[in-house]
């Protein structure tokens, strides 16, 4: 019964630190996002001293959630797309090595003119919790699939010890009774 429950609460213990790590890039990252002279969208990724994000992958939606674009930054840390129209924006930028964001624009029709415009410089939005677990590794997926089921089994294993404890107790109690 003791075995079993620590069994049990390492399990959990397991599981709610899975659930609750975040984690922590290196150092700092930044975006912009312009429209370029020959009407394009360039969204470029930064680390912190300024250098470009080399081939991350860049998701971009539109507002009703459909991907318009699906690429990978240059060199320079600038991925380009041609936009299909005004609209508001949702990226997402991921190296694969724990930086990522996401954050949205907005791209009125003026802005669509040819003329080189920064449509802003910003810090990002913070990753939903969907987001992250989206993007962690295969084997950390799998880590934390192996743990939930060993979780689910210690407590079965928790219920099972309690209902056979409750069992004895009653025949000790019978036996007890006996003349």
């Amino acid at each position: 019964m003791q075995e079993l429950s620590r069994t049990g609460f390492g399990a959990a213990l397991t599981l709610l630190i899975l659930l609750f790590s975040r984690s922590a890039p290196a150092h700092g990252f930044s975006f912009s996002v312009e429209t370029t002279r020959d009407k394009q969208i360039r969204i470029g990724a930064f680390f912190e001293g300024g250098n470009g994000m080399t081939n991350a992958d860049v998701t971009v939606k539109d507002r009703d959630g459909k991907v318009v674009f699906k690429g990978k930054t240059d060199e320079k840390g600038f991925a380009f797309f041609h936009p299909p129209g005004p609209d508001f924006y949702t990226f997402v930028i991921d190296d694969g090595t724990g930086h990522c964001m996401r954050n949205r624009f907005v791209l009125q029709d003026f802005q669509l003119d040819g003329k080189v415009r920064d449509l802003f410089s910003a810090g990002g939005l913070p990753l939903t919790w969907y987001e992250k677990l989206r993007n962690l590794p295969r084997w950390l997926t799998a880590l934390f699939g192996l743990c939930f089921i060993t979780s689910i089994f210690g407590v079965i294993g928790w219920i099972r010890a309690g209902a056979e404890v409750r069992r004895l107790n009653k025949e000790i109690e019978q036996y007890r009774n006996k003349p």
